[in-house]
């Protein structure tokens, strides 16, 4: 199980540095702000975004919601990727 967790953190460094590269390339471009958490998750899944939030605020605990899962999501996505990642390998290793 450890070697599995460990392959989910790898993956989401991994996505971590693909964002890195993406706004990068937009910082090439002109753009000067980064992706937001957000923001990605609107663009690769916009009804799992409401779910979670509905999921999260009904059935768990409405503070988790507001405001601690809006501020993360206002951060720059490939922080909270990168972060996510190596807690996970991290904690995976023993």
């Amino acid at each position: 199980m450890g070697t599995l967790f460990r392959l989910i953190g790898w993956i989401l460094m991994g996505a971590a540095l693909a964002m890195l590269a993406i706004d990068g390339w937009a910082w090439l471009g002109g753009s000067r702000k980064l992706t937001g958490m957000g923001e990605l998750w609107h663009r690769l899944d916009v009804g799992s975004l409401g779910a979670t939030q509905e999921f999260i605020q009904r059935y768990l605990f409405p503070w988790l919601w507001d405001p601690m899962g809006l501020w993360t999501l206002a951060q720059p996505a490939a922080v909270v990727l990168g972060v996510l990642g190596f807690a996970i390998a991290f904690l995976a290793r023993r």
